[in-house]
């Protein structure tokens, strides 16, 4: 069977109208987060250096590994200034914080902040997802929060060979 059959049996499968419509209205969230992350890279955003700080920061911890400025300047060829001011910028944005480290009270080690995390604070979209899930009923929450824990792990098992 090749691909295109395969791919078109899947659509004559699907005969439930629900289930098509919550593809399709994650597809266009899907969108609308692409389009928002161009918006901000050209009108409201960091520069490359700041994307590029902030993509390695995370992969770091991601990987639970601690990332120190002095890291950044060797890892981008940059100076340790241009590395301060950037992560000044990134923590008055609110998209990293520094936490001290503890074998070398001159360093600092550079976290993330989870922008679902209350004691961070939540961003204007988190509050915004949290007004409009706090008015779904009980089952319907826990459906969609199962359904999207779903999505997510397989998102996350794509493409990583």
């Amino acid at each position: 069977m090749s691909t295109a059959e395969a791919d078109s049996g899947i659509w004559t499968a699907v005969d439930d109208s629900r289930a098509l419509d919550v593809v399709k209205a994650v597809e266009r969230v899907r969108l609308a987060e692409d389009q928002l992350a161009r918006r901000r890279q050209t009108a409201c955003g960091p520069s490359p250096l700041l994307r590029e700080i902030t993509r390695l920061i995370a992969e770091a911890d991601d990987r639970h590994e601690a990332l120190t400025p002095g890291d950044l300047a060797k890892e981008l060829k940059v100076t340790t200034a241009a590395i301060t001011q950037a992560i000044d910028k990134l923590e008055t944005a609110r998209i990293i914080t520094t936490q001290r480290n503890p074998s070398d009270s001159r360093s600092k080690f550079l976290v993330p902040l989870r922008r679902i995390d209350p004691a961070e604070g939540l961003d204007a979209t988190a509050l915004a997802m949290l007004e409009y899930a706090a008015n779904l009923p009980a089952a319907e929450a826990e459906a969609v929060r199962a359904f999207l824990e779903q999505l997510a792990d397989h998102l996350t098992r794509e493409c990583r060979g």
